[in-house]
């Protein structure tokens, strides 16, 4: 079974594990990022999610989807990303509405939070 960011159908309730053990195993496949592209992804995520302030979902969307052209645009110019590559493809595909990326953002955060306390 595919992970969820959600306990419920609802999505009202995160997956107790998002935040702690799935974000920690995630951060360990990460160490080897360097920090500035880490925090440029971080930053392009965080910047959507404020845009979400004063444009709808559907208008956010598209660009959400498009971090994972930027991330292989990356990748391609530094192998050194494969993980990154591999963390944003998997996760960016489970993004289906606004719940699932705000659930997504406190996740890459927590995953970077782990990152950082790992190195």
């Amino acid at each position: 079974m595919p992970f969820e960011f959600f306990k419920d159908k609802e999505k009202n309730i995160l997956n107790p594990d998002l935040l702690d053990s799935k974000a920690y195993e995630e951060a360990q496949m990460l160490t080897r990022v360097n920090n500035t592209k880490l925090r440029q992804f971080y930053h392009e995520i965080k910047n959507l999610e404020k845009s979400l302030e004063h444009q709808s979902w559907e208008y956010v969307k598209p660009f959400v989807k498009m971090v994972k052209a930027k991330v292989f645009y990356a990748y391609g110019r530094d192998k050194n990303l494969s993980s990154l590559k591999t963390f944003m493809n998997q996760y960016l595909d489970l993004i289906m509405d606004e719940k699932d990326f705000k659930a997504f953002v406190k996740f890459f955060e927590a995953v970077l939070g782990f990152v950082y306390g790992l190195r």
